[in-house]
């Protein structure tokens, strides 16, 4: 017990006031705690905690597509500098290495658009927030940093109160569902969805697409692109030979091999080396690479129609 005092002492000794009492900075939390606080919520999101297995480490922790992203950074007593530990995709898109404050850190991530918004720690609430807005702030767990009183507070209170967050919230989810230049049925839905949850009108919407440098007739592009990949992949699913492979025959064999070559990489001058080979689905599930390569198929191709063959094992 002791020693877990040390080590808690240890860590707020190496941090500056400013950066302990930081409003997006959880002291007490652990990491599935922290998983618990960013799991529901919108990509981008995240806070800053220390680390319970480095002495005077810091984490931070931001909210991936699937999971948690968890990044060390070190904080070094004698530069007196935050260092990024963990290699990977974030540490090499920073402009610097290394960082003075916790805040400075933020800010070079926001500027890369790597974030979003914080989770405000509800006991680093700066005290000049006015009473009458106290309990917002207090209740609202995603925020921006807010400054002092005046035009730039009142600005940030509005962020923290979720009038602007909704809409930043938003601008992320667009940002990620057009990456790819489509929009499936189920990503339009979702974005209804969450337009009609936070009462995003049609004009915000619009004028969310121009800051993204998307205009109407390039939305209903991707539309009309994320319609037809659903389609074909509809299309696919119906021709997909069903039942008990062990009773396809050779036909059919080669149906499921057209069906799967997209998924698998398999080439169709593959396929058309099955053609005329009788063989059916007993024999389809036994065949080994040797074998396939004995038919002038390639090592590389015999991997992919194996694998597909394994697949087709576990369905």
């Amino acid at each position: 017990q002791i020693l877990f005092v040390r080590l808690d002492i240890l860590r707020e000794v190496v941090m500056s006031t400013a950066d302990q009492k930081y409003i997006y900075f959880f002291p007490k939390i652990t990491r599935a705690e922290a998983d618990g606080l960013l799991g529901f919520r919108t990509l981008g999101t995240f806070l800053y905690r220390t680390s319970s297995s480095k002495i005077g480490g810091i984490v931070l922790s931001i909210k991936q597509r699937r999971n948690v992203l968890h990044i060390l950074l070190q904080y070094s007593s004698e530069m007196k500098k935050y260092i990024f530990m963990a290699k990977g995709a974030i540490r090499s898109s920073m402009e610097k290495k290394s960082y003075e404050r916790l805040a400075e850190i933020t800010e070079d991530l926001k500027k890369r658009r790597l974030v979003a918004a914080g989770v405000v720690n509800p006991d680093h609430v700066p005290s000049n927030i006015p009473a009458e807005v106290a309990p917002d702030v207090m209740n609202e767990k995603t925020s921006a940093e807010v400054p002092r009183l005046g035009e730039q507070g009142k600005s940030a209170l509005q962020e923290i109160m979720g009038l602007k967050r909704d809409l930043k919230d938003y601008k992320m989810m667009l940002r990620v569902f057009t990456m790819d230049k489509t929009l499936t049925e189920s990503e339009t839905k979702q974005l209804g969805e969450y337009r009609k949850a936070h009462n995003i009108t049609m004009e915000s919407h619009a004028k969310v697409l121009a800051s993204l440098g998307i205009s109407q007739e390039t939305w209903d592009e991707y539309v009309a692109a994320g319609s037809k990949i659903e389609q074909k992949q509809v299309n696919e699913k119906q021709c997909t030979p069903t039942g008990d492979p062990t009773e396809w025959d050779e036909k059919t064999v080669i149906v499921w091999m057209e069906t799967v070559s997209k998924k698998f990489k398999i080439l169709p001058k593959t396929i058309d080396a099955f053609r005329g080979q009788d063989v059916t689905g007993d024999a389809l599930l036994e065949i080994d690479r040797p074998m396939m390569m004995q038919l002038g198929i390639t090592m590389g191709q015999a991997n992919a129609v194996y694998k597909a063959v394994k697949a087709l094992h576990s369905t």
